[in-house]
């Protein structure tokens, strides 16, 4: 493990920066994970960009590189994966998330 990803983890463990969540793919069971939620801020104005919502989960975390279509919950709401963008060194995956899936 090297100083990277024990720094990704350690952040991802922390209460104060991540939040418990549940992943899955359609078509396979619920996973535990621990997500960094973030609102992207549009670079010209500065301000947040309304209804967007993104999530950085550790890649040792999910099967698979997220795809669109897949979702995850937190708490009593379900998001569903728009797009997924790994880092440069492959520790994370942040993805964009859709509004609250209706369950």
């Amino acid at each position: 493990m090297n100083a990277f990803t024990t720094m990704n983890a350690t952040l991802h463990a922390d209460p104060n920066m991540a939040v418990a969540a549940q992943y899955r793919r359609p078509s396979y069971a619920w996973q535990s994970i621990r997500v960094i939620m973030s609102q992207p801020v549009d670079p010209v104005t500065g301000a947040t960009i309304a209804g967007t919502r993104q999530a950085d989960i550790l890649t040792a975390d999910v099967r698979d590189e997220p795809g669109r279509g897949d979702e995850l919950r937190i708490g009593d709401v379900t998001y569903k994966v728009e797009s997924a963008e790994g880092d440069a060194l492959g520790l994370s995956w942040r993805v964009t998330l859709s509004s609250p899936a209706e369950d």
